[in-house]
């Protein structure tokens, strides 16, 4: 992940950290106002009046909305490129959704909790860090649904496409393009970044 987007986050949980301090002291009397408490933790007036009144941190509506928390999923991306860079190609979808079990695994008190069949898709969605290194796999829902459909047989997730006898789903797993390697990236920008195109042009043109 790009040291912008962890410092975020971080500092986005520091804030939290913050308002619930600015929020305990008003609620012990330490602090007459919403506003002395909000310059006094160097927060929000408005964000901290939204939490008394019981609007929800962006982490606490993530963790309602998604299997993993937002730490985890940053922290996954960090798993991601940090393997990419090392190998110099990208885990394949069937490795991500792996570790991600992994994660949920340790996490839930669930027993068999695991990521849906479509959550490594709407994962890379989410997360444009990881764009370069899968460029093929997050553009079109519709190239991935095609893919879903043919996807050749092998144990996992359900297709689409019924069974013709039984009229049920097939068990199939989604195959997606295999990720561009970090280092063949890396060779086309440097080839068409030194490329002089004007000569091209000209030569053709004449």
């Amino acid at each position: 992940m790009p040291p912008a987007r962890r410092q975020k986050s971080k500092d986005s949980k520091a804030q939290e950290e913050r308002i619930q301090s600015a929020i305990t002291d008003l609620q012990d009397g330490k602090l007459s106002s919403a506003r002395q408490a909000a310059l006094k933790y160097d927060v929000p007036s408005t964000t901290l009046l939204n939490r008394m009144k019981g609007v929800k941190s962006r982490s606490q509506t993530w963790a309602n909305c998604h299997r993993l928390s937002l730490e985890d999923e940053e922290s996954l991306s960090r798993w991601i490129i940090s393997v990419t860079e090392q190998h110099e190609t990208a885990p394949s979808r069937s490795q991500i959704e792996e570790k991600a079990n992994a994660i949920l695994a340790s996490r839930s008190t669930t027993p068999n909790v695991t990521v849906g069949e479509k959550w490594v898709y709407n994962y890379l969605q989410r997360h444009e860090e990881l764009r370069p290194i899968y460029p093929r796999r997050i553009y079109s829902r519709r190239i991935y649904t095609a893919v879903v459909g043919s996807a050749s047989a092998e144990t996992g997730s359900p297709s689409i496409n019924p069974n013709r006898e039984t009229g049920q789903p097939a068990n199939q797993r989604i195959t997606l393009p295999p990720p561009i390697s970090a280092r063949l990236i890396w060779m086309l920008k440097h080839l068409t970044a030194s490329i002089d195109w004007k000569s091209c042009f000209l030569r053709l043109k004449n």
